[in-house]
């Protein structure tokens, strides 16, 4: 990540790392997802990815084979997994069963009653999504093949590091809030990808800015020119 300041015309150079790279193949069996979604952080892994590896792990041990009680075995899994992390997100990033509830340093008191990120209600329907392209056998094809609603793991942890920089920041911007919503919820086919992250207002709103700013910084240089001369 490149940060340029303009009026000082110097840019500092971050490294962001997610700790994950792999090169994708053509095609996934189940078994191949099972290995792939079992990679990475926990912490910046999506709901549907953790939801992924445990159905897939629970079939690789049953020789994918039909299971007996399959929805309540990978839902009480889940949420015995995922309540640690559900609570960080709350407590660090202000996250609710809605989203990014963040606002000018504190929990919207008009959300303070809602749910927490990663409720049941929400693993239910993430998981009914993903057990019914299961069934049909779209779960690799929508995954990588031909969606590639994979990618859109990784647009749930850069939306975790922009609420964070918001947080620490004390950023007050509607425009900036409902961005990263649109970045970590937990429904990953209302997810942002990144054209739609591209598209966003809130990199129209800095583009002006920018225009504004380097217009600035050219008539100073200008004047400087000319005083020379």
């Amino acid at each position: 990540m490149i940060n340029y300041k303009i009026e000082r015309d110097k840019a500092n150079i971050n490294i962001i790392d997610f700790g994950l790279s792999e090169e994708l193949k053509k095609i996934y069996s189940l078994r191949d997802l099972y290995y792939l979604t079992y990679n990475g952080t926990d912490y910046y892994k999506p709901i549907e990815i953790i939801i992924i590896n445990y159905m897939l792990s629970i079939l690789k041990k049953n020789k994918y084979n039909q299971v007996k009680n399959f929805k309540n075995i990978v839902i009480s899994k889940v949420l015995e997994d995922y309540k640690e992390t559900s609570e960080e997100y709350a407590e660090k990033y202000f996250f609710t069963e809605t989203g990014f509830n963040y606002h000018n340093n504190k929990l919207n008191k008009h959300n303070e009653q809602l749910l927490k990120y990663g409720n049941k209600e929400v693993i239910y329907k993430v998981f009914s999504h993903l057990y019914n392209e299961l069934n049909e056998n779209k779960l690799s094809e929508n995954l990588i093949n031909t969606e590639k609603n994979i990618f859109k793991w990784d647009i749930f942890s850069l939306g975790l590091l922009f609420a964070e920089i918001i947080i620490k920041a004390n950023i007050n911007d509607d425009k900036a809030f409902a961005f990263v919503n649109k970045m970590i919820t937990p429904y990953y086919w209302n997810r942002y990808d990144i054209k739609q992250c591209l598209k966003d207002p809130i990199f129209k709103l800095n583009e002006k800015t920018t225009k504004k700013q380097t217009k600035k910084q050219t008539k100073k240089q200008t004047k400087k020119q000319t005083k020379k001369q």
